[in-house]
């Protein structure tokens, strides 16, 4: 006896219409795009790489003579627990733990006199502008432009505010370059939790070794 078949109806296919098989398709490519954007920092509690969009020329301001903020008021790429407050140049933690930064400049020599070295200082503070760490970096330039990059790892108390800064400053050289080659303000979140840690202070160093 002949097995009785019955065969789904063909779909029609209506000019003012996405067929089925158009559709699953544009559905696709959509979903697929979504999940690249949306997992490109899965996993990750916390991260932000600025850069600094305008070259920057270093004059006398508030921190002391020749000493400027760096203006990183440009997100390079997607970020996480960080919020930049435009237009100081600082990064704000959305989330405590304990962070690594890493900041990088690069000056050129101006026909000003004075020292020869480069300073870079990365700050992390509270929200009122005390200082929770701070490392400097200092190079001697040379006859031309110089990179000048250094990092630090901080703990970021629990509280609304804190963020992160980066100072130049030098005698001679006093412009900065901008842009993606030369700058970059990169901060990574490297606990899950905040720690508890007492940094030492030897103080100013004085008097002969025995």
């Amino acid at each position: 006896m002949a097995e009785l078949r019955i065969l789904p109806k063909p779909l029609v296919r209506r000019p003012d219409t996405i067929d089925n098989l158009e559709y699953l398709r544009e559905f696709g490519r959509t979903f697929e795009d979504t999940r690249k954007r949306t997992n490109a920092l899965e996993g990750i509690i916390g991260y932000g790489s600025f850069i600094m969009s305008q070259n920057q020329w270093l004059g006398a301001d508030a921190g002391g003579p020749h000493r400027m903020r760096m203006q990183f008021d440009f997100k390079y790429g997607d970020s996480k627990g960080l919020t930049p407050v435009s237009p100081t140049g600082r990064i704000q933690f959305d989330e405590p733990g304990l962070w690594k930064i890493d900041a990088q400049a690069r000056a050129w020599q101006t026909p000003t006199g004075g020292d020869n070295l480069i300073w870079l200082d990365i700050e992390a503070r509270r929200a009122n502008g005390e200082l929770i760490r701070k490392q400097s970096i200092d190079y001697p330039a040379g006859s031309s432009g110089k990179i000048i990059r250094g990092g630090m790892t901080v703990e970021i108390p629990d509280e609304i505010g804190c963020y992160a800064e980066v100072w130049c400053y030098s005698g001679k050289w006093r412009w900065f370059y901008g842009g993606a080659d030369w700058t970059e303000f990169t901060l990574r979140k490297l606990s899950s939790n905040t720690m508890s840690q007492a940094l030492p202070n030897p103080g100013e160093p004085g008097g002969n070794p025995e």
